[in-house]
């Protein structure tokens, strides 16, 4: 990447931050729509969003093969990429600020504990889905890998994760907050919000960073495929689609409750992929023939 390119590129990722998470804030502060509160969901329908997460970061691993090829630790790029995805670290800084003297009190403790399934499932989604692109090419023998780990999470490393978050927590009672702030959030939390956006924002960019000169077709084309693959591995998609039939809410606005998120996320996407056309990026820097594994 050339010099001039960066403030631009940078420039270019605060604006697709603060316009894709504005599409999830005008619609709860302003048009109402309620956050989507969910029954217990069957254990089919988890597995099966642990596998469309699976698919969607295949489909990313896919194209980027060649870039990942040429790192010397590519699963901790993939992993890392996958946790900011899942908005681990804006989980964290959020959920504390939003307590009564969380940092003082180390809450954020807490929940990084809560968060522990997340992120054991994030990263054995990334893991997986490294070695499956490198061990083969076959799409069936890559489907069936993911759905059986998508089981092995659903059956245990959840469970245990989640077993484990519990039995910590319970030690560590004596680190827990109550909630200081609620709707409408006060312009300090407003600017945290927006801030720790930034996290799944430049996931997204780092993603096509890795995959955009091996997608195939013109921008448009591109743009597409990478946006239906952000979605599915955030898991948007999926929520949109069928746990919305979960949601506490009457018909439309269960699917108006989960819409939200998933127009935030289209949004990301596109934005994304505008910015890194936008900037020339790599027409600047030109793509190597290991580059092309479409």
């Amino acid at each position: 990447m050339t010099s001039p390119t960066w403030p631009l590129l940078t420039i270019g990722v605060v604006l697709a931050a603060v316009i894709s998470l504005s599409v999830h804030d005008i619609a709860i502060a302003h048009l109402h729509v309620p956050y989507p509160s969910m029954r217990p969901l069957p254990n089919w329908v988890t597995t099966l969003d642990l596998a469309s997460r699976g698919f969607g970061m295949l489909l990313f691993c896919h194209y980027a093969q060649g870039r990942l090829a040429r790192m010397r630790r590519p699963a901790v790029t993939i992993v890392v990429i996958a946790l900011a995805l899942a908005e681990t670290l804006r989980l964290v800084i959020i959920e504390t600020s939003l307590a009564r003297q969380g940092w003082a009190r180390g809450y954020w403790i807490l929940v990084i504990l809560q968060l522990l399934p997340q992120i054991v499932q994030a990263t054995t989604l990334a893991l997986t889905t490294l070695w499956l692109t490198r061990r083969t090419a076959s799409v069936p023998v890559r489907a069936g890998g993911m759905i059986a780990v998508a089981l092995l999470l659903q059956w245990a490393l959840l469970p245990a994760a989640l077993w484990s978050a519990s039995v910590l927590s319970a030690h560590l009672a004596s680190l827990d907050a109550a909630q200081a702030y609620f709707l409408p959030y006060p312009i300090g939390i407003d600017a945290v919000i927006y801030g720790t956006f930034i996290e799944p924002t430049v996931a997204g960019f780092a993603l096509i960073a890795l995959v955009w000169p091996a997608l195939p077709g013109l921008a448009p084309r591109k743009t597409a495929i990478f946006t239906a693959a952000l979605l599915l591995t955030s898991g948007r998609a999926y929520q949109f689609v069928l746990k919305s039939f979960w949601v506490r809410e009457p018909f439309p606005i269960n699917f108006l409750s989960t819409g939200q998120f998933l127009a935030e996320w289209i949004t990301l996407g596109v934005s994304t992929a505008v910015v890194w056309n936008f900037c020339g990026t790599e027409r600047k820097r030109g793509a190597g023939p290991t580059d092309h594994h479409a």
